[in-house]
């Protein structure tokens, strides 16, 4: 119960390492010792469009929006990423108390304003990620922004990934820069390629994972290739214990769609 009861303790103290725990033998006792509890921190990338990798308590696959970034330590990305300038990390926050922590007593929300509100943490050695799951706003090419420039000014590489399952209709993409500059980009949508930008890396090409699929399953199955691609690429990975189960540092982002250009209509709604 102290262990349960600990704030940095009982996030890593999962139920698999509470049997664990239980059936090792103590002092003056006899019995075999139990099987080491499994690593909850797989390899790659593929795990965040598995079912239940973002939940594991859900048999479905959950929508996420990711950028991994190079050459820069989780506490520096608010100053590249951060919705106003001086934007700072949280406290650590499990993610159900993310929104309340950042948006409690907002009252006006905007169809185009859409900023996410990432959790941060390192993604091996030399890489940091800000993720966020389920985003509000669905993917909407005609305005989508990508953050990778701006992350990726420091010189490094900075990769954005969005999976997306609402309405049946899946959406996946990927835009990557480097020093500043978009270095390619494309978005699949239910099977067709919607947008492509410069030279896509071959194991990134639509018909290389397999995005030809129709199927939500065959497209799921696409993203998890592309994924572990470019896990492979940048040797990257995020670590699932602690988005799942633990608490991370949070800050609220710029902007990820463009603001709407002439003529062009949005839906703001005012509480309160």
């Amino acid at each position: 119960m102290g262990l349960l009861a600990d704030p940095l303790l009982a996030p890593v103290l999962t139920a698999e390492r509470r049997l664990e725990l239980l059936r090792t033998p103590r002092g003056g006792e006899s019995g075999p010792a139990p099987v080491p509890a499994g690593d909850r921190n797989p390899d790659g990338l593929s795990w965040l469009v598995r079912p239940g990798g973002l939940r594991p308590w859900q048999t479905s696959v959950s929508d996420y929006r990711m950028i991994l970034v190079e050459g820069v330590a989780p506490d520096e990305l608010p100053a590249l990423l951060g919705s106003s300038p001086g934007t700072v990390l949280s406290p650590p926050l499990r993610q159900w108390d993310v929104t309340r922590h950042h948006r409690a007593g907002r009252q006006v929300f905007s169809s185009y304003d859409d900023k996410a509100l990432l959790s941060v943490g390192r993604a091996g050695p030399g890489w940091s990620f800000a993720l966020e799951q389920d985003p509000y706003a669905g993917f909407d090419t005609a305005r989508f922004v990508s953050p990778a420039p701006a992350a990726s000014s420091g010189g490094g590489w900075a990769i954005v990934t969005w999976a997306e399952w609402r309405q049946d209709i899946p959406v996946f993409h990927v835009s990557a820069a480097e020093g500043g500059t978009l270095r390619y980009a494309f978005t699949v949508r239910a099977g067709t390629l919607e947008a492509t930008v410069g030279d896509v890396p071959a194991e990134l090409t639509s018909t290389t994972p397999g995005f030809a699929a129709p199927a939500g399953d065959g497209q799921a199955a696409a993203a998890a290739r592309a994924l572990d691609a470019i896990a492979g690429l940048h040797g990257v990975t995020v670590p699932r214990l602690a988005l799942t189960e633990g608490r991370l540092h949070t800050f609220e982002s710029l902007s990820w769609n463009r603001p709407p250009g002439p003529g062009e209509t949005y839906t703001t709604i005012s509480i309160g």
